[in-house]
């Protein structure tokens, strides 16, 4: 029966970019370019800090999410898990169309978006890892 393993390949992904936001943007933004950037003003730090910590915490809640002890996991449960894994990268997508953003500071071409690149895949895997898990719970359901 289609759906009905009990390989939970869904729930690696969504696991995978739970992970990915909660250590990414320390990853991409604990450096010269981004907190510890000497032209960057005090409130862009503030910012950039309130971003990171929003990753790992995102991150953090879908983990609890997907492996928390009860209520037994549910296809709502996978649902919650893939919309929270893609927030963080719907913002990344979403920053670019405010005023006056760029996506990289010079000397960078500020209107080369590298960050679509990966928020784009990311977010379709998010949707995908909901479509296998709801196929893989239905399934087990049904069996």
């Amino acid at each position: 029966m289609p759906g009905s393993s009990n390989t939970a390949a869904g729930r690696v992904i969504l696991t995978i970019v739970a992970i990915m936001a909660m250590v990414g943007p320390y990853i991409a933004d604990w450096n010269e370019t981004h907190i510890y950037n000497p032209l960057w003003l005090p409130h862009a730090k503030f910012h950039d800090a309130q971003t990171m910590t929003t990753g790992a915490l995102l991150g953090a809640l879908a983990l609890y999410l997907l492996y928390r002890p009860e209520p037994k996991y549910s296809t709502d449960t996978a649902f919650l898990v893939a919309l929270l894994d893609a927030f963080y990268y719907v913002t990344q997508l979403c920053a670019w169309f405010y005023p006056e953003t760029a996506a990289q500071d010079p000397p960078s071409d500020p209107y080369w978006f590298p960050q679509a690149f990966a928020a784009c895949p990311i977010v379709g895997l998010c949707g995908l890892a909901y479509w296998l898990e709801k196929r893989r719970l239905e399934g087990i359901k049904q069996a």
